[in-house]
């Protein structure tokens, strides 16, 4: 820490591995929209339901793409959909937890390292909350898991059709060489927090 920044080194560490979380969250979340824009006729993005997309929470996209896309995919981008509802699924809990419950953080300089305290101030399954605390080293295998999802949610974007067939250049060849590997997803969110 200096006289100039308030936070130490360590702290800066979460707080940019946060902000990289994020920013990797953002471009999944545009990428699982512009699935959707494919279904919605109006020409201009300035179009009341390209403006209602675009304001819609992360659920919502979430159940748009499972209960509305999903049904009318096929072979073979049906299987890249449907895991890459899964995997928007559980990282969108994780980064609401994170997201939403980072308070602060925390350098005791010592031995142990920073945290970043996440607490919520309701009561969670009746019961009164309790603050967590992680890591940078916590929030690497999230960090590298959005950076995968940003990467697979583009792929899956741009390599089916609607009906998720494969999607061609203009001389007949497959937009990607080849099909996105199926990602991985992560364990249930255990953060003790709403």
């Amino acid at each position: 820490m200096s006289r100039d920044n308030l936070l130490t080194e360590r702290e800066l560490e979460i707080l940019t591995s946060v902000g990289y979380l994020i920013m990797k969250w953002n471009y999944a979340e545009y990428c699982a929209r512009q699935i959707l824009r494919r279904y919605i006729s109006e020409d201009s993005i300035d179009m009341p339901k390209h403006l209602q997309l675009s304001s819609r929470m992360a659920k919502w996209i979430e159940d748009e793409l499972r209960d509305k896309t999903l049904p009318k995919w096929g072979p073979p981008g049906d299987a890249h959909l449907d895991r890459l509802i899964e995997a928007y699924s559980r990282a969108r809990e994780h980064r609401n937890k994170i997201v939403h419950g980072t308070w602060m953080t925390s350098d005791t300089r010592g031995p142990r390292p920073a945290t970043a305290l996440l607490f919520n101030s309701k009561p969670v399954n009746g019961k009164s909350p309790h603050p967590q605390f992680i890591t940078a080293a916590d929030l690497r295998p999230l960090i590298d898991h959005f950076a995968d999802l940003a990467e697979f949610s583009q792929k899956v974007m741009v390599a089916f059709n609607a009906d998720g067939t494969l999607a061609h250049n203009n001389d007949g060849t497959p937009v990607l060489d080849v099909l996105p590997t199926l990602i991985g997803t992560l364990p249930p969110c255990t953060y003790d927090i709403a």
